[in-house]
């Protein structure tokens, strides 16, 4: 099964380094739990102050504000163990990234090595050099940011419509209506944001061959005085690279923007 999955080869990885994955999972599930503590705490505080519980007149004149005091020292005690929790949930997560990335290098490299030269006359050294940094940075992002976006975001969700529907029912599923309509939009754009992201790592991959193939050749260049043609050569694969990449920011700037709007149309 997993063969025929790439996402799920790649997530294999975290096999290699559990305690590390499992211990960040854990921070970032602390924190969004914390966010929620946190909201909670001040809704029942806004209940107070505005029912005139938090500070009290005693028989002599003087104020009792110790339940308003109450809620400041608790909401700062939680505001500021979630900030430390964040805090180390991204370094060590940084430190698990640049591990994964270290590991896919590696491994790449190693792969490189033992492709037979066929491959490598078919498909050029700007290709392997493009394998070996941009894609393996992209894997690397979508390593972290897979689990954070799978584990994190459904519990941020999942937690802010249970409380919202615990006060009312009806509070809870119009978010949730609006959630799901608005992950579907984002859904149906991800075929046109692959397609234009693999247009971009073409040219890319031209780049630097042509720049590979400039630099090991240089000594043919010179002697043959090809440096202004190399040049021109290598503009137009630049400003072909450009123009995609200047297309994918285009539409995932106008596009992207549209489903995080229905999402956020939600809280209104």
């Amino acid at each position: 099964m997993i063969e025929k999955h790439p996402l799920l080869r790649s997530l294999a990885i975290y096999r290699e380094m559990p305690w590390r994955f499992a211990l960040v999972a854990a921070l970032y599930i602390a924190v969004n739990l914390g966010l929620v503590w946190q909201q909670w705490l001040i809704g029942h505080a806004v209940n107070d102050v505005s029912a005139g519980r938090a500070v009290l007149r005693q028989a002599d004149g003087s104020l009792d504000a110790s339940l308003g005091w109450y809620w400041l020292w608790l909401m700062l005690a939680v505001a500021l163990g979630r900030g430390v929790l964040q805090y180390a949930a991204s370094v060590l997560s940084l430190v698990l990234s640049q591990e994964l990335l270290t590991r896919l290098r590696e491994r790449i490299l190693a792969q490189v090595q033992g492709l037979h030269l066929g491959y490598h006359w078919q498909h050029g050294m700007g290709e392997m050099i493009t394998r070996t940094t941009r894609d393996a940075d992209k894997v690397r992002d979508a390593l972290i940011s897979f689990w954070r976006q799978v584990v994190e975001t459904p519990l941020v969700v999942l937690a802010t419509v249970g409380l919202l529907s615990w006060y009312n029912p009806l509070l809870g599923l119009v978010p949730l209506l609006l959630t799901v309509f608005g992950l579907g939009i984002f859904v149906l754009q991800t075929e046109r944001l692959v397609s234009l992201d693999r247009a971009v790592g073409a040219a890319y991959d031209r780049v630097n061959q042509d720049l590979s193939e400039g630099i090991g050749g240089v000594r043919v260049i010179k002697s043959f005085g090809l440096e202004h043609s190399r040049v021109q050569r290598f503009a137009g694969q630049v400003a072909l690279f450009a123009g995609h990449a200047r297309q994918a920011l285009a539409y995932s700037s106008s596009r992207i923007p549209l489903p995080q709007a229905v999402v956020a149309l939600g809280h209104v």
